[in-house]
């Protein structure tokens, strides 16, 4: 098994000029090729600003490095593969930078946690979206869940209320957790403060969670956006093994 970390782009948030990395996960495992979040959605490269603002993003921040290169077909073309070639599907959850291009892989088995699917639609950004639930086969999850014996998925609610992370086991380097944004950056723990979550007390719970998991198990902890970790980590055409 094997897991790279894909490359959609860079995204400056007003308030405080933090620049954040936008990742994905590409995980590899005999014949299952595992697709984890997805990105902007297209219609942001051709008109960031305009795209930002109409969808309410423009007052929280700006995309300052987005081309063709970072989406999920161009980063896993630097594999040679396909997005036809994609087995499984994963949403942590349904925000603006993760959910916008679920529909280019129609053919794979989509994961989403039980309480984001039974939404009317993701929930996006600032209670808009352009972004519809795929047709896929779907499994929802509400529990831990062994998608295949080294890969878990497991709800870790409050950033949204069904936001997912995500265990796997890589046969040299370890346990690794992808906490997406359960923790976006390792400053969240030291300040115990989650005022960008749905429910910050769920999300403290989580990032608690997160991080007592990752010393017992002596996982690397893979943030969702921390710009410090973003500069040392090695992004795709690399493996991590």
């Amino acid at each position: 098994m094997r897991l790279a970390i894909l490359d959609y782009g860079l995204f400056e948030i007003y308030a405080n000029g933090r620049k954040i990395g936008i990742p994905g996960y590409y995980i590899e495992n005999g014949e299952r090729r595992i697709l984890v979040d997805t990105g902007f959605h297209r219609d942001y490269l051709h008109d960031p600003m305009g795209v930002c603002v109409a969808d309410g993003l423009g007052a929280f921040g700006r995309l300052i490095d987005y081309t063709p290169a970072q989406n999920p077909a161009a980063q896993l073309a630097l594999f040679g593969i396909k997005p036809a070639d994609i087995t499984d599907l994963v949403l942590t959850h349904g925000h603006v930078d993760h959910v916008g291009r679920i529909d280019e892989f129609p053919q794979a088995t989509f994961y989403v946690s039980a309480v984001e699917r039974a939404l009317p639609q993701p929930n996006y950004w600032n209670g808009k979206s352009r972004i519809a639930w795929p047709a896929n086969r779907t499994m929802t999850i509400q529990e831990e869940t062994q998608i295949l014996p080294a890969i878990s998925l497991f709800p870790t609610p409050g950033h949204t209320l069904g936001h997912l992370s995500i265990a796997i086991t890589l046969p040299e380097l370890g346990p690794v957790l992808l906490t997406a944004d359960a923790i976006s950056r390792p400053d969240e723990l030291a300040e115990n403060t989650y005022a960008d979550a749905d429910d910050p007390n769920m999300a403290r719970v989580s990032a608690q969670l997160l991080r007592d998991r990752a010393v017992h198990d002596n996982a690397w902890l893979v943030y969702g956006h921390c710009p410090q970790q973003w500069q040392v980590l090695r992004r795709v055409p690399y493996w991590y093994r």
